[in-house]
């Protein structure tokens, strides 16, 4: 599962508002296809069903960004979710083929579902921001079945909010490579005041989103998967 709501957003505004760098950062860049495969083997999934999910594998995932109603974005802009694991939790580090700001955001994978518990926004010019969701909130009800979550509200001395999670059903997508997945299309609306919509197409058998469609004030950007640890 990958969720940007605050990584896409900043990393989105620092490469479209602040000076590029003329040569693009090595820790943006995703390991390739062979290099992965030298250092580990090859990862096994089984097929995820009857609203069952796949926890994903430790490794990076790639994403091509693009923007959206008029929004600008670079040509080849590229997200990339590296991610690492202790126990149940998943911390995702989140950097762009653009500069060198990064996101973190810290996960807990539990029976009931995904609790995003924590994010830290790291941009070149700014001190590090971090906001503990307190409590965490549940990104996503398993086993997975359509539903609407009550609003969740969370705060902390950095931050707060209100977040809504509808979980709509299944269908099919189509990577950034073509590949089609069965995912989950999953709703999620954040309020801090200013609203963030994102539309998360989530692959029970990855464990990440294929697509995701966000809106915000920032403007409207889409994420499509183009490689991950195989």
């Amino acid at each position: 599962m990958k969720r940007v709501a605050v990584a896409v957003l900043l990393l989105l505004v620092a490469t479209a508002c602040g000076s590029k760098s003329p040569s693009k950062p090595s820790t943006g860049s995703a390991p390739s296809a062979s290099a992965s495969a030298s250092v580990r083997p090859a990862v096994s999934r089984p097929p995820a069903t009857g609203g069952s999910v796949n926890r994903p594998v430790a490794g990076t995932y790639s994403y091509l960004l693009s923007g959206m109603q008029g929004t600008n974005v670079p040509t080849g802009a590229q997200i990339n979710e590296t991610i690492s694991i202790s126990g149940d939790t998943f911390t995702s580090k989140i950097t762009n083929n653009e500069n060198p700001n990064y996101s973190v955001l810290v996960r807990q994978w539990t029976a009931s579902g995904v609790l995003l518990k924590q994010t830290q926004t790291h941009l070149q010019t700014k001190t590090a921001e971090t906001c503990a969701f307190q409590p965490p909130i549940k990104v996503i009800p398993l086993p997975l079945a359509p539903a609407t979550l009550p609003n969740q509200q969370w705060g902390s001395s950095a931050c707060s909010g209100v977040t809504m999670i509808k979980v709509d059903g299944e269908q099919t997508t189509s990577d950034g490579n073509g590949k089609v997945w069965k995912t989950w299309k999953i709703e999620e609306k954040t309020q801090t005041p200013t609203i963030d919509v994102q539309t998360h197409y989530f692959s029970p058998d990855l464990g990440v989103d294929v697509r995701d469609e966000r809106s915000a004030q920032s403007g409207s950007t889409v994420t499509l998967l183009t490689n991950y640890p195989r």
